[in-house]
């Protein structure tokens, strides 16, 4: 009995280990190339501040706000703007340039919140939308700075672009087939 069981265990083994080898005739999916763009992006943490004075009047102080955060800007490619083609062995790849995709606020906490002092009789608070408006106004120019950056730009199209290369001539290599991709920059 304990024979059987061997000579059963070894023949699966061996029949597992021997199909290792077989390379499959799969299609190569270009909407899932698509997808992959999702992946291949450049997260940055970066460290900003926002600032708001509001106006003081004849009885009021002027006051300043200084608010100091945390938050990760996302950089890629939009593939929703961009195309996938295959024919034959050859992807056509239309690739808009990167962007700014995301950015996420990770660090704000009441404890990174500066202001000036208040006047002891005629307050002049600065309020919640006071602090939204900071912080949104930071934000857009956090964004103008990124979109402004040809360098940082380029980088994420570059690595977006090296991911679907090797991702491609990976799937190729497991299929035995070899794609040509094309790059068309919109």
């Amino acid at each position: 009995m304990k024979k059987i069981k061997y000579i059963l265990i070894s023949i699966i083994f061996i029949s597992i280990l021997s199909g290792c080898n077989k390379k499959e005739n799969k299609e190569l999916d270009v909407s899932g190339i698509k997808n992959l763009f999702e992946i291949a992006t450049i997260s940055a943490t970066y460290h900003n501040t926002a600032e708001t004075t509001k106006e003081g009047s004849l009885l009021q102080k002027e006051r300043v706000l200084w608010i100091e955060y945390d938050a990760i800007a996302k950089i890629g490619i939009d593939m929703s703007k961009g195309d996938i083609e295959k024919v034959g062995n050859e992807i056509v790849i239309k690739i808009p340039p990167a962007e700014l995709l995301d950015k996420t606020i990770i660090d704000l906490k009441k404890d990174n919140y500066l202001y000036s002092k208040d006047g002891l009789i005629f307050k002049n608070e600065i309020t919640p939308k006071d602090e939204s408006e900071a912080i949104a106004l930071a934000q857009e120019e956090m964004v103008k700075q990124v979109n402004n950056n040809k360098e940082v730009l380029k980088d994420a199209q570059t690595r977006a672009k090296a991911f679907i290369e090797k991702f491609i001539a990976k799937f190729g290599d497991s299929t035995n087939q070899k794609y040509n991709i094309k790059w068309i920059e919109l």
